[in-house]
């Protein structure tokens, strides 16, 4: 399991509360800022002081899909979860895995989105994103708490801003859904993703520029 600084406010698993769990309340309060904790192996998806959460009854998996009630698999039609959430969210992967395919929806429905695959055979989705980070690519390792899109409305018409999450078992084209909800219940949010990606310098203005 990979360490390192996480400080206060990371820890709040299984929660919906918005304080936030110091792992160790025996560190003295001058120490926290630079004590050292695990990082948990899974993670919810979007970083925050609550958990988000469909905000439409259309969100909730299983709810109903025109023209997708034959997927025993999916309830109603709904083969997922979807997080509201603020355009342009960092979306973290959930779990340590492999990046198995980056797409676009020809359909639009799913918009541009993400598939990864994990060693306990499970695979999570994450849809309607806006930026894949640099660097993510087809057979990237990456690791629970890491930035790997922001989160957009690609595929999203009416809507509210949301991550599309699904998790799946089984191989490519013939996988099985799952209702990712108690599995999100487990997972420990974050105040701020584990591995954030890198900001990219501000250009000089003219006035910025050093002597030379």
């Amino acid at each position: 399991m990979r360490k390192l600084v996480i400080g206060l406010a990371v820890l709040a698993v299984g929660s919906k509360s918005s304080s936030l769990a110091v792992a160790d309340e025996s560190v003295p309060a001058p120490e926290i800022e630079s004590a050292v904790e695990n990082v948990p192996e899974l993670i919810f998806p979007i970083a925050g002081e609550e958990r988000a959460e469909p905000k439409f009854a259309e969100g909730k998996f299983g709810a109903y899909r025109p023209g997708r009630s034959g997927r025993r698999d999916c309830g109603r039609g709904h083969c997922g979860i979807d997080l509201c959430a603020t355009m342009g969210s960092p979306v973290m992967v959930v779990m340590d895995g492999v990046v198995a395919q980056i797409d676009r929806s020809q359909t639009g429905e799913g918009g541009s989105w993400i598939r990864v695959e994990h060693p306990n055979g499970k695979t999570t989705w994450y849809m309607h994103l806006a930026r894949i980070r640099e660097g993510i690519k087809v057979g990237a390792d990456v690791h629970a708490g890491e930035t790997i899109a922001t989160l957009g409305r690609t595929g999203v018409t009416t809507s509210p801003t949301h991550l599309h999450f699904a998790l799946t078992v089984g191989k490519p084209g013939r996988e099985r859904h799952l209702d990712p909800t108690s599995f999100l219940e487990k997972a420990a949010l974050v105040a701020a993703p584990v591995d954030p990606e890198p900001k990219k310098p501000k250009k000089a203005l003219r006035s910025e520029a050093p002597d030379l």
